[in-house]
């Protein structure tokens, strides 16, 4: 019997050692296709698999997204921004607070001959402004720009000229003839003819005439039809980031529920048991074995029972908090990157920058907020002589020299004043520009210039209040007294 036993022990051996070559020569060939279908991604012949071409040889009617991929970017960004992402949130509320303001844009008629005249138009824009809640608009251009890389402005002339957003989910083609519901001049993209809007909830397209839309794209070339959301770029790295972020939470938590094991080296298991017994938090019956069973909710610090005749061994992550702490911050600054934002506005943490030497003229953020400006600017413009237009359409507003309606132009100059982003000590540049004028090295207009004012709306100004009977004001501009003031000063100083 025992020699029975000892061959098929060795049989069993032999087919095993057979099996076994058969896995590794199988294994070998396998591992030799891989290495004959993998190639370094780097690879010139690789880049047709890795990469996406945006635009062919004609840039004409290409554009680098589809109306499908623009809809679930805008989504996506709607949805971190208003629910789950406190670092989107406060890129755009940056955007808003630096490059609008709490009261936006400032716009009012530049200086004209008729005072009169001058405030009849600031009157009929503050009129408008204040209807059409323009102050609040503005704001949402930014966000609406920021978000979804574009905003529509339609215009409608009913008995008073008002301005609603259009959304852009609605502007498209549902026969799909018009890419991107936008209709163009068949031999030049750049000039538009209309806009197909569907309303929710209908399935039939409305041609809105250009005239009555303001369309600006905050990402994007003019022969692209519609806007790219700029936060799109940014979407991957803010969701590692919450990952990152969540793994360290659960990391802490892991590491905050290590226990304390008791071993009862006396007493016996059935003492240990109803120990156990009396600690249960709740018990269960186990419907496969119908015997009850105990459980008791482990929390921080609980403490394990056990006889001493049972090891246990509790294994902690290998994970320190050193090998990690770096990978959060390089997410971050690649956030700030794409956000076009210092890391401390887009972190709230001003440890790792100093305010002063990085909120200067030349900062990228605020090379970015100046551009948003300037895109606010330009679609207040729009709106200004849109609101002009109509006034002198209706009888409203004498015609001025200028006017023409087809270019969007009313004749009345806006002047359009942002919010300071650089905060400067005025001191200081006050004096270097006076030093740099004494010595002939600038011009009054190019020191007007460097503080941000019109040299020729200050011109005017200046020539305005020398005509008026203004005085009070020379002791201050460092100049000599009125006359009649002046007399008087003596006479005082002489009792």
């Amino acid at each position: 019997m025992a020699e029975t036993n000892l061959t098929k022990l060795k049989r069993s051996r032999k087919q095993y050692n057979t099996l076994l070559d058969k896995l590794e020569v199988q294994e070998g060939q396998l591992l030799e296709r891989m290495t004959e279908q993998w190639q370094d991604p780097v690879l010139p012949d690789e880049t047709e698999k890795d990469w996406i071409v945006v635009w062919g040889q004609g840039r004409d009617s290409v554009d680098p997204y589809s109306a499908e991929t623009l809809a679930e970017a805008r989504a996506k960004c709607r949805q971190l921004y208003y629910r789950e992402n406190v670092f989107m949130r406060q890129i755009v509320r940056n955007a808003i607070n630096y490059a609008v303001g709490a009261d936006g844009l400032e716009i009012s008629s530049e200086q004209l001959d008729d005072g009169d005249l001058e405030d009849e138009v600031n009157a009929i824009w503050e009129k408008f402004a204040k209807r059409e809640k323009y102050c609040e608009r503005q704001q949402e251009m930014v966000e609406r720009g920021s978000l979804d890389g574009e905003f529509f402005l339609r215009y409608f002339k009913n008995e008073e000229l008002s301005v609603r957003f259009i959304e852009p989910e609605t502007i498209r083609d549902p026969d799909g003839k018009i890419s991107f519901g936008v209709k163009t001049k068949p031999d030049d993209v750049e000039v538009v003819l209309a806009y197909l809007v569907v309303p929710f909830g209908q399935d039939a397209a409305k041609a809105v005439p250009a005239e009555e839309v303001y369309h600006a794209k905050f990402l994007g070339t003019a022969n692209m039809k519609r806007g790219i959301p700029p936060m799109g770029l940014l979407l991957v790295r803010l969701r590692q980031y919450d990952g990152w972020l969540n793994d360290r939470i659960v990391l802490n938590r892991v590491r905050s529920k290590i226990v304390l094991i008791r071993k009862w080296i006396t007493s016996t298991e059935a003492q240990i048991k109803a120990f156990a017994d009396a600690k249960a938090t709740s018990t269960r019956v186990d419907p496969a074995s119908g015997q009850e069973e105990r459980f008791r909710r482990l929390k921080a610090g609980t403490m394990i029972d056990t006889h001493g005749n049972v090891e246990y061994e509790f294994l902690s992550p290998n994970v320190q908090a050193g090998d990690v702490r770096y990978d959060g911050r390089e997410i971050k600054l690649a956030i700030a990157v794409g956000a076009g934002q210092p890391e401390y506005m887009v972190t709230a943490d001003a440890s790792n920058a100093n305010f002063a030497s990085t909120w200067i003229a030349e900062a990228p953020g605020v090379k970015e907020f100046e551009r948003i400006q300037g895109i606010i600017k330009r679609a207040g413009a729009d709106t200004w002589h849109r609101v002009m237009i109509f006034e002198i359409e209706g009888g409203q507003l004498a015609q001025p020299e200028g006017y023409d309606p087809e270019n969007m132009d009313s004749g009345y100059k806006p002047s359009i004043i942002a919010p300071i982003l650089v905060s400067r000590d005025r001191l200081k540049d006050t004096q270097a520009n006076n030093l740099e004028f004494n010595a002939g090295v600038i011009s009054v207009k190019t020191w007007r210039g460097r503080d941000g004012l019109d040299n020729e709306e200050e011109e005017k100004n200046i020539e305005a209040e020398k005509n008026d009977d203004v005085g009070g004001f020379g002791e201050l501009a460092g100049g000599s007294l009125p006359p009649d003031e002046e007399k008087l000063e003596r006479e005082n100083a002489s009792r």
